[in-house]
């Protein structure tokens, strides 16, 4: 009978071996991982919940900057009327910003801005666009310069690209053909003149560009004219017919001066009562609280990535509280609910979702139209009687939570960030571990697989010996 041990050359399988072992270690690792990933999925999550909460801190400070500037009132429009509205053709249009100041002023208008324009003497050549400069009578290329802009031509330049080269000199007129002359008129209006010179002949009879057209003589141009106006019976000149903040002493306001008056036109400057822009602001509102509402229930539930976070379910209910109390205030309203922001509809089933806001927009137009001033009052206090509205206590319940130094949202963060690089050491320190592990057995089993095949090597000159001895013996 022959005995045998069997190693690594002969069937003992060390791999499997080893690949177990390692892998009792690799599963601690996994679970490692694992929390890592859901640590990283945590802060993700917070990290989008944390904007869910800043868009209700922006729609609540759109709200709150009403009481900042004009400008950010989000209640009230400046519209500015006149005595003309209502006419086809008004001789003084307006238009204002926000930041308009109310005013009532009169205006009339005694002249309007014109433009100079410089007419060339008259050529039949000139009534039609196609003919060339050589047709002209122009023998010789050349240049012309209009107020130190120099315009070069050749004798088969036509009317058209001369007209084209003209007005993209940046010379500030435009050209144009009218009645078998050539036009120069300026951009600007007002009393401003148009210079033409030419050096250099360019016709047969030694005449420059200039003098064949006709610039050369003055009284083919007529000055433009500055706009006259008197405004609160202050006679005031102008180089434009557009008048601006500067011209008229009124922030925001823009006047056009589209023709002379006979009388006097009356422009009002008011601030009314915005509705349609509160109406929008406080659906934005809405829609913003509402979202952090349902992400933070989802996100804390059972099921949720942020589940057993009782600092950001207080912060939740703080909110839900602020937006349903009564307010202390004198004024008209107490509650969101009066202006038409409710938990529901009255009537509604037990099995409603009253953690929503619902906007009633048409109780909010009817309550509003009826005293803008106490819905005003509501939501933004009253500074003169030192009273807050029921934006500004939300905001100051939300402020803390968002500062991005000892916030919740920002400490939070930090936290996580913390446990996560925490995390990504340990398993790095496994990982060095396990290598050192699995090079361990590999010697350690390797070594043994050698003391086998020696043990295999010894046996088998045994045997040998022993059957040569039996051998001899018989």
């Amino acid at each position: 009978m022959s005995i045998s041990f069997s190693g690594l050359g002969s069937g003992l399988p060390i791999d499997e071996w080893i690949s177990t072992l390692v892998q009792a270690k690799q599963d601690s690792i996994d679970t490692l991982e694992s929390e890592q990933s859901v640590l990283q999925t945590k802060s993700s999550t917070l990290s989008s919940l944390n904007s869910t909460y800043t868009s209700l801190q922006t729609a609540l400070t759109k709200l709150i900057d009403s009481l900042n500037s004009p400008s950010s009132d989000i209640f009230s429009k400046v519209t500015v009327s006149s005595t003309e509205d209502g006419k086809d053709k008004p001789a003084v249009s307006a238009t204002v910003t926000s930041l308009s100041t109310p005013s009532e002023f009169d205006i009339t208008v005694q002249q309007l801005a014109t433009q100079t324009k410089f007419t060339s003497d008259q050529m039949d050549g000139l009534k039609k666009s196609s003919t060339t400069m050589a047709e002209l009578g122009i023998t010789q290329n050349g240049s012309f310069s209009i107020n130190g802009k120099e315009i070069s031509f050749t004798t088969g330049t036509t009317v058209n690209e001369l007209i084209y080269k003209i007005d993209n000199s940046g010379a500030g007129v435009n050209a144009y053909i009218k009645g078998g002359t050539l036009v120069l008129q300026n951009s600007a209006y007002g009393e401003s003149e148009i210079n033409v010179t030419a050096d250099g002949a360019v016709t047969d009879d030694g005449q420059t560009f200039a003098q064949l057209f006709g610039y050369d003589d003055k009284s083919n141009q007529v000055l433009g004219a500055n706009a006259e106006y008197t405004l609160n019976g202050e006679a005031k000149v102008s180089s434009s017919n557009n008048l601006t903040s500067e011209d008229t002493g009124i922030v925001g306001l823009n006047i056009k001066l589209n023709a002379v008056t006979s009388e006097p036109v009356t422009l009002s400057i008011a601030r009314t009562y915005d509705e349609s822009s509160a109406e929008a602001a406080l659906e934005e509102f809405v829609n913003a609280f509402n979202k952090v509402i349902t992400e933070t229930d989802t996100q804390t539930a059972s099921t949720g990535y942020l589940y057993g976070e009782s600092n950001l379910t207080q912060i939740r209910d703080n909110l839900r509280m602020s937006v349903t109390d009564a307010v202390g205030n004198g004024g008209l309203y107490k509650t969101l609910a009066e202006i038409g922001i409710t938990t529901g509809s009255v009537g509604a089933s037990v099995d409603a979702d009253t953690t929503q806001l619902v906007f009633d927009k048409d109780k909010f137009k009817e309550v509003f139209q009826s005293d803008p001033n106490a819905v005003k009052e509501l939501l933004l206090g009253n500074q003169q009687a030192g009273t807050t509205g029921i934006m500004q206590k939300l905001k100051e319940k939300l402020e803390p939570a968002l500062d991005s130094v000892s916030g919740y949202f920002s400490a939070r963060k930090d936290s996580l960030n913390e446990e996560i690089s925490r995390q990504a050491e340990t398993i790095e320190k496994r990982y060095n571990e396990l290598e050192l592990y699995e090079a361990e057995l590999q010697q350690q089993f390797n070594y043994m697989d050698q003391m086998i095949a020696q043990l295999n090597q010894q046996f088998s000159y045994m045997q040998s010996q022993l059957s040569f001895m039996f051998n001899t013996s018989s």
